[in-house]
């Protein structure tokens, strides 16, 4: 019993560990790119900066085709032969891989080349055309940047993973525009400085992969690539399609409303974006840690989906008071990009409702995923992209960005609803137990309490943001406790996380 209780608590420090690699990871991405666009909307305004976020999200669809479902099945892939040893396997696993990415992401670039002038006439917008010509050459080195990633995933090193495709390319990025603003700053330069970013990110990724000698030659094989695709391609399914229910509202709105409403909403759906930091960096273990106990018959459902519970009761609870926070106070976040952008206030209130029921379902895709259910966790995507589209073109010419926001709320709703109940019917998942119902009840009131308090007693400003947050986690901390919801298990794991953590970043 104590062998098995050590086995589960290292899975779920792995899994803290991992989150907390993934967190840094995405966070650093994040704020970096947080920076980048703080910089870009106020040197451009809302117009011209709207053109570069119409054309980051022409380029985001094709990074998703070029991608392959490989940044998010070949670490399951890599898990599952490590499980059962066969290490032989898994060069020829990681040579067809890469071989894979590099072939499909040469044909998208060159097939976004050739269709830009299309593209900005679509949109009624000609200085797209050459940009898109510049950018469209990105997708080769995103591609492999995003499949050593996967790899190192696999072997549950978040740390290096979030370094190579999070940390160096957006960092990267991030100084060149910096760089640019000492100079005259334009849409073509912006363009240029992002293609010689991600080249170089590529390269950096091309040392770590083979430094680390994960493997001992490269080796590429029709059955593998063959085996890869199969499994990947519902997982590619489902990147486009969470694409088309993330983004088809920025492109519609681009489409109907032009390239200035396309800036003040962009800048709104980035600050909400913002707030799922921690469940998006667990996902990436998530999905390996789940794989690997399927495979080792001292495990059982159970204990997966006790993983799960754990994991989804503390992402809320340190995710939570971020977005209540930016819900009572949203105009002292988007003043930071202009005078222009407050007016986003509302949709961006609307959305951060949106990630709030993203955040308190916790991880179903990655445990779906994990779990091998890759073509149902396609399903239910398609089943949200398909009221994405739906409510979007319906509610958009009528409501404006405000439209968007709200059918952000119902495909993620629906999204969610339906990923969970798969997980309850089928294996036995309750994550709605009366003590957690209870707790978000108790959270609910606690953030609705603080909130109005502070605003009857504070300026709108960084200390009453920041009282807030204090306040929040305070309280929620003491309900945690009221509710006899921290057991023995919750302290020793917080203990060998803290212990891990520590030695990793050698305090």
């Amino acid at each position: 019993m104590e062998i098995k209780n050590s086995c589960e608590l290292r899975d779920e420090v792995s899994l803290v560990r991992g989150s907390f690699y993934g967190a840094s990871g995405v966070i650093f991405r994040v704020v970096f790119l947080f920076l980048t666009n703080l910089i870009l909307a106020r040197e451009l305004g809302a117009g011209s900066y709207g053109v570069w976020a119409l054309n980051f999200l022409i380029l985001s669809f094709g990074n998703v085709i070029s991608f392959l479902g490989l940044n998010r099945g070949l670490s399951r892939f890599i898990a599952n032969y490590r499980a059962e040893r066969k290490l032989t396997e898994i060069d020829k696993l990681i040579g067809s891989s890469l071989f894979l990415s590099i072939l499909v992401s040469t044909g998208i670039c060159l097939s976004l080349y050739g269709l830009s002038s299309y593209v900005s006439r679509l949109f009624r917008i000609p200085s797209l055309s050459a940009i898109l010509k510049v950018t469209s050459f990105t997708f080769i080195p995103l591609a492999f940047i995003e499949t050593v990633g996967a790899i190192f995933q696999g072997y549950e090193d978040i740390r290096l993973s979030r370094l190579i495709n999070s940390f160096f390319p957006s960092l990267l990025w991030f100084l060149g525009v910096l760089l640019l603003v000492f100079t005259k700053i334009s849409l073509l330069k912006i363009a240029f400085i992002y293609l010689f970013s991600f080249w170089v990110a590529g390269l950096i990724s091309v040392f770590f992969l083979y430094s680390r000698k994960l493997f001992t030659k490269i080796e590429v094989s029709f059955f593998f690539l063959k085996k890869i695709f199969r499994f990947c391609l519902p997982l590619l399914f489902f990147d486009f399609l969470t694409l088309v229910t993330v983004y088809t509202d920025s492109l519609l709105i681009g489409y109907f409303l032009g390239s200035y409403k396309v800036g003040i909403y962009n800048i709104a759906f980035r600050i909400a974006r913002l707030t799922p930091l921690l469940l998006l960096g667990n996902m990436d273990i998530f999905t390996p840690v789940v794989a690997k106990n399927l495979k080792e018959i001292s495990y059982d459902s159970l204990r997966i989906n006790e993983l799960y519970l754990r994991n989804t009761k503390w992402i809320f609870v340190l995710t939570s008071g971020i977005i209540f926070a930016i819900i009572f106070f949203p105009e002292f976040f988007l003043g930071f990009f202009g005078r222009d952008y407050v007016q986003g206030t509302f949709v961006l209130r609307l959305l951060l409702i949106g990630y709030l029921i993203y955040t308190l379902f916790g991880a179903t895709e990655a445990m779906n995923i994990g779990l091998g259910d890759t073509k149902f966790v396609a399903f239910y995507t398609f089943i949200g992209a398909i009221f994405s589209i739906f409510f979007n073109f319906l509610l958009i010419p009528r409501l404006g960005i405000k439209g968007a926001g709200i059918t952000a709320i119902i495909s993620i709703l629906l999204m969610k609803g339906i990923a969970y109940y798969k997980l309850c019917r089928y294996n036995r998942v309750n994550l709605f137990r009366k003590e957690y119902v209870r707790f978000l009840f108790y959270s609910f009131l606690t953030a609705i309490g603080i909130g109005f308090f502070v605003l009857a007693f504070m300026e709108r400003g960084f200390f009453s943001v920041l009282l807030f947050i204090i306040l929040f986690f305070m309280l929620q901390y003491l309900i945690l406790r009221f509710l006899d919801m921290i057991d023995e298990k919750d302290i020793e794991l917080f203990k060998r996380s803290f212990y891990k953590l520590k030695r990793a970043f050698c305090f």
